[in-house]
């Protein structure tokens, strides 16, 4: 039905004639909230027609000749220049926004006046992870092999989680909801962290992947995710 609504976006017989306007009107909203195409067919036009308010609102950002979703997307927000190149982004507490650089800072912006009022100090590499715990912390991790972790009211440094003996650069990070750190990195690994009150712990190393673990994530079941340069996705 999607494909079918996506034709023709130009000439050639809809062949959405013979769906109910109800039933269009749904496929239609799914596919361009979903952004999964550039174009509707000329359809959509008589649907909005006589329809409620909303969705005359979506009339009038389509009307005329069909357009790209990119002429209906209000234009974005320009925040920057940033100085050092951006590598990751988190969104926390207070309208607050974190920007890692290639340079080892991370950079609080407010998203309020777009304007950068602190940078946060202490890797030596670039910054390739960020997340916001469900205590407002800041979480950072980086290529110099330490994850740090930051107040997210001041940015006062809280923790800097490192192993011994380990050089191998973090690219992926992933908090729980009571504080356990994941961090997956170059050797293939992912080590669980736990820290409170000045002290940090590494109480696990997963084992399984065969290369870079690029990606992690936690479900609300508690179970981890990974996913490794080596193809495959592994849940722990």
């Amino acid at each position: 039905l999607e494909t079918a609504v996506l034709a023709p976006v130009a000439g050639g017989v809809d062949p959405t004639t013979w769906l109910p306007d109800e039933l269009l009107w749904m496929i239609l909203v799914r596919v361009l909230a979903g952004g999964t195409c550039g174009r509707v067919c000329r359809r959509w036009h008589a649907v909005c027609a006589g329809a409620t308010a909303k969705k005359q609102a979506w009339q009038w950002r389509w009307a005329g000749p069909i357009r790209d979703i990119a002429d209906w997307l209000t234009p974005p927000t320009v925040v920057g220049p940033m100085g050092p190149q951006p590598t990751c982004l988190a969104v926390g507490w207070n309208s607050t926004l974190y920007v890692g650089n290639d340079e080892g800072g991370v950079g609080m912006w407010s998203t309020v006046t777009n304007t950068q009022f602190q940078t946060l100090h202490g890797h030596t590499d670039s910054v390739t992870a960020l997340v916001v715990g469900k205590d407002g912390s800041v979480y950072s991790a980086s290529d110099d092999g330490t994850v740090r972790i930051w107040s997210g009211e001041d940015g006062s440094p809280l923790h800097a989680l490192s192993q011994e003996g380990h050089a191998h650069s973090v690219r992926s990070l992933a908090v729980g909801s009571d504080g356990t750190v994941y961090w997956g990195s170059v050797d293939n690994t992912i080590c669980m962290w736990t820290h409170g009150r000045g002290a940090s712990r590494l109480i696990r190393t997963l084992e399984g992947h065969d290369d870079t673990v690029r990606s992690l994530a936690l479900s609300n079941s508690c179970k981890l995710y990974s996913a490794s340069a080596d193809t495959t996705i592994r849940v722990w």
